[in-house]
């Protein structure tokens, strides 16, 4: 069997999620913003938003870049269902492009399928969830 990642929990992990499930407030107390400043400050960055999972950040991708059905999406069809959950959701056209030998959206099937879609004047962008993105117009 593949194994996506191996866990590796220190008692210090334990310690904070411990003391964070015993706030009043779970989701969005303190230990959020502390996470989102730190985070902010390691990548010098003007901004920072976490979320809870990678489907809420996926379908507030979507949101943000303004995702309707004039747009294609091409994803892997070996990954998350949230993926294709947040094209299928803002409305969009989704498109697959296989994955290569090291499991990862192969970039010259991906390529083909942006080639196909700009024939039909389409804008594409594909994501994989341990690739690379490349978007195309």
């Amino acid at each position: 069997m593949y194994f996506y990642n191996k866990h590796n929990i220190i008692k210090k992990d334990v310690d904070s999620v411990v003391k964070s499930l015993k706030q009043n407030f779970i989701t969005k107390g303190k230990f959020l913003s502390l996470f989102e400043k730190k985070l902010k400050d390691f990548f010098k960055s003007k901004y920072c938003l976490v979320f809870s999972n990678g489907t809420m950040a996926l379908f507030s991708i979507a949101k943000a870049l303004g995702w309707n059905e004039k747009n294609h999406i091409i994803l892997s069809p070996i990954s998350f269902v949230a993926g294709a959950n947040s094209v299928v959701n803002s409305n969009s056209n989704l498109h697959f492009a296989d994955i290569d030998k090291y499991f990862c959206l192969d970039p010259y099937e991906t390529e083909k399928k942006i080639i196909e879609l700009k024939k039909k004047k389409e804008e594409s962008f594909s994501y994989h969830c341990n690739g690379l993105r490349w978007l195309s117009s």
